[in-house]
């Protein structure tokens, strides 16, 4: 995870090598540039390979069976919630619009405002936050001095650029250690 100070400047890039099998490992680095020059961090990495035409067929008729079988989650004063245990959402970060839950699943409708950079992203940043807020709904072993935050990607798989307004589908996967936690999180335009 690459850890923000307040008033810190962070340069960060990222590199995107080719392993020659319809895969890419991608790698993310990060540096404070406060006045020294400090080494490059590697703070992420991942491989990303295409999915095959018929996991999406079956990763559309969940979203479907989510939202007619699934109980819709209240978020009336789900943002406060989280605000109380140290996370703090302003009006633009409020993507969570619909949340629909059952067992270890959970299906969100999310929304975020239109910028004028859109065409930079194939997923925007803001985007892809309001995605982890789906996981507090599992009220999992969070207490009021305790938030948790995701720290790494095993698997992305990316099909094209989404929208401003997207579905995101994500299965709780529990505990993988002390403190460790395991989600997967599949994202979907409007059309599923």
């Amino acid at each position: 995870a690459m850890i923000l100070r307040d008033h810190a400047f962070v340069e960060t890039q990222t590199v995107v090598d080719s392993t020659h099998d319809r895969r890419f490992r991608v790698r993310c680095f990060g540096r404070l540039t406060e006045g020294s020059r400090k080494n490059w961090q590697e703070h992420c990495s991942a491989v990303v390979s295409p999915l095959e035409k018929e996991e999406i067929a079956v990763e559309r008729s969940r979203l479907a069976d989510l939202t007619q079988r699934g109980s819709e989650y209240p978020l009336e004063g789900y943002y406060e919630r989280l605000s109380k245990i140290g996370l703090d959402y302003g009006t633009v970060f409020r993507g969570l619009k619909r949340l629909w839950r059952r067992e270890q699943e959970a299906l969100a409708w999310i929304e975020r405002p239109l910028p004028e950079n859109e065409g930079r992203y194939l997923l925007h940043p803001v985007s892809l936050d309001a995605c982890f807020h789906a996981l507090a709904s599992f009220d999992i072993e969070v207490t009021d001095q305790h938030a948790l935050m995701p720290v790494g990607v095993r698997r992305m798989t990316v099909r094209g650029r989404l929208p401003h307004k997207l579905w995101c589908r994500t299965t709780w996967r529990g505990s993988i250690g002390t403190g460790r936690y395991q989600a997967d999180l599949s994202l979907f335009d409007e059309a599923g």
